[in-house]
């Protein structure tokens, strides 16, 4: 289904924009290979995807532990930022959501909030979100995913920046936009 709807949205005449969210494993930092330092503690660096499918861009939203954990709250904020970012910007009037069923950072009012403001700022008329089956799915934000882990493994990682650096970097023919949400209050 998430590819007829993906597929949909990629005609002209559709009035959809299909957008997958997902939120990518952690990133600890710094990255260390040494065995004496596996102990020490890292910072958890997190990385929440939402891949356009209509235009095949894909929008990274990068923080850290220190300014926020994984909540709804922070996937609202980056939704938001995203639809801020232009983005998300399209004379489309329906947005279908696709995602994971991760109940804590996903099925939340919180999100449910954002959705009901892209509808009252008239940014779109309806939003649909659909959820992927349990443990049977692969959606293009984690092959999106794949891609900045490949270029993770052989960069050196030691700071957030760092990791946004590698996430430019990972997909060089058409390069992932990164949103910096250290700077977004909760």
């Amino acid at each position: 289904m998430m590819k007829s709807d993906a597929a949909k949205s990629t005609m002209p005449e559709s009035d959809t924009l299909t957008v997958v969210m997902d939120l990518q494993k952690v990133f600890s930092l710094p990255k260390l290979s040494h065995s004496d330092m596996y102990y020490s503690r890292q910072v958890s660096c997190y990385n929440f995807g939402l891949h356009v499918s209509d235009t095949g861009n894909a929008i990274m939203c990068v923080w850290h532990e220190g300014q926020s954990g994984r909540g709804g709250s922070k996937m609202a904020s980056c939704l938001f930022q995203a639809s801020n970012s232009g983005v998300l910007s399209t004379h489309k009037r329906k947005l279908c959501v696709w995602s994971d069923n991760c109940a804590g950072q996903i099925k939340n009012r919180m999100l449910l909030f954002m959705y009901k403001y892209l509808v009252a700022s008239g940014m779109f008329d309806e939003v649909e979100h659909k959820f992927l089956i349990s443990g049977h799915s692969f959606s293009s934000a984690d092959r999106d995913f794949a891609l900045i882990e490949k270029t993770a493994k052989h960069s050196k990682m030691e700071s957030v920046e760092d990791v946004k650096k590698v996430i430019e970097r990972a997909r060089p023919s058409k390069p992932f936009k990164v949103l910096d949400m250290t700077l977004v209050q909760n």
